[in-house]
């Protein structure tokens, strides 16, 4: 059977046109269409101009199979249908895979196809699922046939059961979540096991090379092409940015609900608030499986929809990436539920439920919960589980009883920031950052930068991907500047550069890399390797190779729109950007795809150097020259 895959995704604009054709998929309530008020029926095909009338609780959900979309109608009265879907505060229009659709247009191309299912409610379903699988076992109870080895006992009978049931019972979105919880509850009982911790990774020594300095007298220029063929070449190609994790269906308020009690929380200089009142608060008589387990259905009752439709609300709002959001919701549990076990699993709670790999463990009677992450994250003891490593929030423990039960669609988190994060902007001391030596005029930025996102990354994680020592250094080089530190540096830089050929415009960010910064190795600053972010370089007094080849690679991207890599030679990190003929770009490059990306050294200080200009490090025949790629997009 095909995996079902539900999404639950953003608002988004919608206009129709009167080529594109809905299919009816489900009806809910009093649904009318056209002067002769008839109920719609699965898979009856409805034009833009087709007149709808929704009385009050009533819901129609439509696909349109030419944009992949699902539409899901449900604000009462009488329009037709290309108003309804303009109406996009209620109604919700949600882009869908291909996979999703098909599986979608299976369900309505032959009609309206009648669930095998006899019960409605979420607890009967369950239970007649439990008891399927008892006539599956020969009579016992599903439980008693717990396999040790539950990923693979949970992957394939279970999983294509519970595929078949959810298929059978063409549910409410809602009621599919909640017995995905209630199932996934019954498990965890049951599904404990001692682990043993694993020692992090950590960070290789790397070797030292000195910054060339030179002076106007003993400047090299690049007079023709010379292509770097010694020693070996390694392309490393880095993830992609992809969307966020979801719930597995859409999280649904309680209409009944009209408290609108509040709690907030203050991180990295911002305030989160949620809605939340403490009469919900719960407390856990001990660390219990069962007790666990009970709990876990508690949360999942609609009380609590709100709080994680707030919590999903921020991450899109604030454009938070994983880390921060997990870090948000370890706060907002212990707001919500004050220190200890409760509040661990409230957080657990919302960060499952917000599409994320997560498992529970217990050091003792302490609840801990583990996160499944993409990296391997430096100097952090970690679990592995099932082929994934999975990391202790804010503890440290060397043997843990382990829940290992995989909830439906889960995620692993990533370290990579694809956008710019929405904390508040706190001013800091201003810095001047000056270039005043020849052959070009002058260039001055005056900076001040986010004080409270300089504290932020303070704290971030340190990791690679894939065990690719070179993967590290592209997080920080894809990560965008914030759009205040852009308003304040970009306006001179554009005015420095107005104008002039891609070339010459290059060269002279490259020398405002060179002559504005100070070079201080990170050992002696910061006691070992530290890679910044562009905004720390902009912030601290000291950088080194990899903090001025990470900030110059954003600037040549953003400025003049050029593709960069960074080219890693052993102890040192510097950039090639990629000019075509018209360029008219010499020295020292590389060839990808049969493009040439010319180096270009940003820790050549002193007076500098231009583009095409590569230290004498790259010229060794034995070495191994890494070029990370980055997203040029």
């Amino acid at each position: 059977m095909k995996k079902l895959f539900l999404y639950f995704l953003m608002l988004m604009a919608f206009t129709a046109t009167s080529a594109q054709t809905y299919i009816v998929y489900r009806v809910s309530g009093n649904v009318t269409i056209g002067s002769n008020n008839q109920t719609p029926k699965v898979g009856e095909k409805l034009q833009p101009e087709t007149m709808l009338f929704l009385a009050q609780n009533a819901t129609l959900q439509l696909v349109c199979p030419e944009q992949s979309l699902r539409c899901v109608l449900n604000t009462p009265g009488k329009a037709t249908l290309k108003s309804m879907l303009d109406d996009t505060q209620n109604n919700l229009v949600t882009k869908v895979t291909k996979q999703h659709l098909d599986y979608m247009l299976e369900q309505t191309v032959e009609g309206s196809k009648k669930a095998n299912l006899k019960n409605t409610n979420v607890a009967s379903l369950a239970r007649e699922m439990q008891q399927r699988q008892q006539n599956k076992a020969g009579g016992s109870d599903w439980r008693d046939n717990f396999d040790d080895n539950f990923e693979n006992s949970f992957g394939t009978d279970f999983d294509s059961e519970y595929q078949d049931f959810c298929a059978d019972a063409q549910r409410e979105f809602d009621d599919f979540r909640d017995s995905v919880n209630y199932v996934y509850a019954e498990f965890m009982k049951k599904a404990w096991a001692m682990f043993d911790s694993k020692p992090g990774e950590k960070k290789p020594a790397d070797q030292k090379i000195k910054p060339v300095v030179t002076t106007e007298d003993n400047t090299p220029k690049p007079q023709t092409d010379r292509f770097l063929f010694f020693g070996k070449k390694k392309v490393v190609k880095t993830p992609k940015p992809e969307p966020q994790p979801v719930p597995i269906a859409q999280v649904k308020e309680d209409e009944d609900d009209q408290d609108d009690t509040t709690v907030s929380c203050h991180l990295w200089g911002t305030d989160f608030t949620v809605h939340f009142n403490p009469k919900n608060r719960f407390r856990l008589k001990d660390s219990n499986a069962s007790t666990i387990s009970d709990a876990w259905v508690s949360l999942s009752a609609k009380k609590y929809n709100r709080l994680l439709r707030d919590c999903l609300d921020i991450r899109f709002d604030k454009q938070l990436g994983d880390w921060a959001y997990l870090l948000l919701l370890e706060e907002i549990g212990k707001v919500c539920m004050g220190e200890g076990n409760e509040a661990t699993l409230l957080s657990a709670y919302l960060y499952c439920q917000s599409g994320y790999r997560m498992r529970l463990g217990k050091d003792g009677n302490k609840l801990l919960l583990l996160y499944a992450s993409k990296h391997q994250i430096y100097d952090q003891d970690y679990y592995s589980i099932g082929g994934l490593r999975y990391y202790v929030l804010g503890a440290k423990a060397n043997q843990l009883a382990i829940c290992n039960v995989p909830y439906p669609d889960e995620h692993s988190m990533t370290l990579m920031l694809s956008t710019q994060q929405k904390l508040k902007f706190l001013n800091d001391t201003v810095r001047t950052i000056t270039s005043n030596s020849r052959p070009y005029p002058s260039v001055t930025a005056k900076i001040s930068v986010n004080r409270h996102l300089i504290e932020f990354y303070d704290k971030y994680p340190s990791s690679i991907v894939d065990n690719n020592f070179m993967t590290r250094w592209a997080m920080y080089a894809n990560t965008p500047l914030e759009d205040e530190v852009k308003q304040q540096l970009y306006p001179p830089l554009r005015e420095a550069i107005k104008g002039l050929p891609r070339l010459e415009a290059v060269n002279r960010l490259l020398r405002f890399i060179q002559q504005g910064f100070v070079y201080e190795y990170d050992d002696k600053v910061w006691g070992g390797d530290r890679p910044f972010f562009a905004e720390e370089t902009l912030f601290y007094p000291f950088c080194d190779c990899e903090d001025r080849a990470i900030l110059f690679s954003r600037l040549v991207r953003d400025l003049v729109g050029l593709p960069v890599v960074l080219v890693y030679y052993p102890g040192h990190l510097a950039a090639a950007v990629r000019f075509d003929e018209s360029d008219q770009a010499k020295g020292a490059y590389y060839l990808l795809d049969n493009d040439k990306y010319y180096v270009a050294d940003p820790t050549i200080t002193g007076y500098g150097a231009e583009v095409g200009v590569a230290m004498d490090v790259f010229n060794k025949p034995d070495v191994e020259v890494s070029l990370i790629l980055l997203n040029n997009d």
